[in-house]
């Protein structure tokens, strides 16, 4: 049964120094140990964390400059889910503004690369994303139970991040830290 938290990580994790924009990550059961948030996008932007830019198309988006990815290894053998899964991350509207509103949509997909046994979407949007903070915010996605509530041998996790077009910026996305643990969580 799965149950626990499988965290979102940098390619290579811990991160060190400044990172390339990678379009495929892995999540795994081991939490970060790092403390520093290094810049996963050089060639995007010169701040520490991911941003990802507003209108992203949903799992198949193909611009790297619009979505994030995340990949478990497979699983063996056959998995049983137990609750509602659920995305805990830690994100800004870029430049960390007041009062700009944000829209994430996340996609979580059980594959085996050429079959999808499952896949289950959430989305969260709040007129004011930063809620009056000028850092990083912690945020909570819950997705809908899969059914059926199992992943396959042989089968892996897919976790796709994208901000939608209603979003009224880019978002930054903090990942692979102690201090930013971001992680799917089931009960």
């Amino acid at each position: 049964m799965l149950a626990g938290q499988l965290y979102l990580h940098n390619n290579p994790s811990p991160p060190s120094g400044d990172t390339t924009s990678q379009t495929t990550l892995p999540f795994n059961l081991t939490a970060p140990t790092g403390g520093t948030l290094f810049n996963y996008d050089t060639d995007r932007d010169a701040f520490p964390g991911l941003v990802i830019q507003k209108g992203g198309s949903g799992f198949g988006e193909t611009n790297p400059s619009k979505y994030q990815k995340w990949v478990s290894s497979p699983f063996h053998p056959s998995t049983n889910i137990s609750g509602a899964p659920q995305l805990v991350f830690w994100s800004a509207i870029k430049d960390f503004t007041v009062g700009k509103g944000g829209d994430v949509a996340a996609y979580l997909v059980a594959t085996n690369g050429s079959s999808i046994h499952w896949s289950v979407s959430g989305t969260l949007q709040n007129s004011d994303w930063q809620g009056g903070s000028g850092t990083w915010v912690q945020r909570t996605l819950t997705f809908a139970m899969p059914s059926p509530s199992n992943i396959p041998s042989n089968y892996w996790l897919e976790l796709v991040i994208v901000v939608q077009n209603i979003s009224d910026d880019d978002m930054w996305f903090a990942y692979d830290t102690a201090t930013y643990p971001t992680y799917i969580v089931w009960p």
